[in-house]
C-alpha cells in the first residue's frame, strides 16, 4: 500500500512541476513583450526562459514548434496558438492531479483547498505547500521501508550472523 502510495505521490509532485513549468513559461512570454498586439524575437523570449532555467534545446524546441513562418519571431497568431496550447496542457495536469487528489485517502488530502479566499498568492502558496507534503510523504515512506529493513536485521542478529558466515563459506 506504501507503494502505491509513494508512486502516486511522485506522480503528482511531476504533474505540480510541469504545471509550474508551462506557468512560467506564459509568464516568461509575456515578460518578453507581448500585450496580445505584437510580435515577440526569439531572442528576447529566450532571454526569459533561461531565467527560468530551461535548457537552450527546450527553448528551441517551443520556439520552433510555433514559428511557423520560421522568421525568428513569434506573431499575434502563432503566440494565440502557443498560449492555447500551454493552457490546453496545463488544464489536463489539473485535470489528473484532481483525479488522483480524489483517490487520496480523506487525512492526506490538503485542508488548505477546501478554505475560502486570498487571492492568487494563496493559491499558489498552498499548491507550493501541497507539493511539499507530496515530497515530505515520499521521503516519509522511503526512511520507512529502509529503516524496516534494519529493524528486521536487529531483530534476528543469529540469523544474519548465519548467513554471512554462509557467505563467508561459499567465497
Amino acid at each position: 500500500m506504501d507503494y502505491f502510495k509513494s508512486i502516486s505521490n511522485q506522480l503528482l509532485t511531476k504533474l505540480g512541476a510541469q504545471k509550474e513549468q508551462i506557468e512560467g513559461i506564459q509568464q516568461a512570454i509575456k515578460d518578453s513583450g507581448f500585450d496580445g498586439s505584437k510580435n515577440v524575437s526569439f531572442a528576447a523570449v529566450r532571454q526569459k526562459l533561461k531565467e527560468r532555467d530551461l535548457s537552450d534545446q527546450e527553448i528551441e524546441m517551443l520556439f520552433s514548434k510555433y514559428d511557423l513562418d520560421q522568421n525568428r519571431e513569434l506573431d499575434e497568431q502563432e503566440l494565440r496558438a502557443m498560449f492555447a496550447d500551454l493552457e490546453g496542457k496545463k488544464n489536463e495536469i489539473e485535470k489528473e492531479m484532481a483525479e488522483n487528489e480524489n483517490k487520496r485517502p480523506e487525512s492526506s488530502r490538503s485542508v488548505h483547498r477546501y478554505g475560502g479566499g486570498g487571492g492568487p498568492d494563496m493559491s499558489k502558496l498552498t499548491k507550493r505547500v501541497d507539493r511539499m507534503e507530496y515530497t515530505l510523504s515520499v521521503i516519509s515512506s522511503k526512511i520507512d521501508s529502509v529503516l524496516g529493513g534494519k529493524v528486521l536485521l536487529a531483530a534476528k542478529p543469529d540469523d544474519v550472523k548465519t548467513r554471512l558466515d554462509e557467505e563467508d563459506l561459499d567465497n
